[in-house]
């Protein structure tokens, strides 16, 4: 680390070794050490001509580090701006997993930051990448976290259990694995909110599954002050 951070002092135009040394911070448990040194590789390479930057997948990847790192050091609104360039370089280059995996971590961040509309349509973009793409569990994956903002957003419990249907559809659990018995758990729960009307939608799932897709906005939460 001292050695990449005087490589730096000495030529701050060294974009590999801020992203060695943001690796290195980021290796120790220090993210706000280590976001400075991301930002710098990104702008950096932005600077150099198109056929001399990284593939765009390493570009996506180091935007997504970023982002985690502003996250996880207190800074959400600066780790939006990082997913929100993640998602263009992705969209930009046709990297539908990387689009969709930063939308879904944006979309985590912001539902966790008190913005529901905005985590709603990113959840509903991730999952109509997914449903264009050939990997059935990161989209099994995708639908139970969409799943889960449902129920936390304040949505219909029905909705949640057909977005988790269309889950266990998609993935295949070890038989008797701790992930197996806590999505079966998750299930049983819905199951006794719903009572009979969780038996009609897992005969026929996808019309509510669709609705989950094209839902506008959250509920408004009211609050009564006694």
């Amino acid at each position: 680390l001292q050695s990449w951070q005087k490589a730096i002092a000495a030529d701050p135009s060294q974009a590999d070794a801020h992203l060695y040394a943001a690796a290195e911070f980021e290796r120790e448990g220090k993210p706000a050490d280590a976001a400075p040194h991301y930002g710098a590789f990104l702008e950096i390479v932005a600077h150099h001509g198109a056929e001399a930057r990284p593939p765009a997948p390493k570009l996506i990847g180091v935007a997504l580090k970023l982002a985690d790192c502003q996250a996880r050091a207190g800074h959400p609104d600066q780790a939006f701006r990082s997913y929100e360039l993640a998602r263009k370089i992705a969209a930009q280059t046709g990297e539908g997993k990387l689009e969709s995996f930063a939308s879904i971590s944006e979309a985590g961040l912001r539902a966790r930051n008190g913005h529901p509309d905005e985590a709603l349509r990113l959840y509903q973009h991730a999952l109509q990448l997914d449903s264009s793409m050939d990997d059935r569990h990161n989209e099994g994956v995708d639908w139970y976290a969409y799943a889960l903002f449902l129920r936390d957003a304040g949505f219909p419990p029905r909705l949640s259990f057909a977005s988790l249907l269309k889950s266990e559809q998609l993935m295949k659990f070890a038989p008797d694995s701790p992930e197996a018995k806590s999505f079966a758990k998750t299930l049983e729960g819905f199951e006794r909110i719903l009572g009979s009307e969780a038996a009609r939608i897992r005969q026929n799932p996808a019309p509510v599954q669709r609705q989950a897709l094209t839902l506008v906005r959250p509920p408004i939460k009211l609050q009564i002050n006694e």
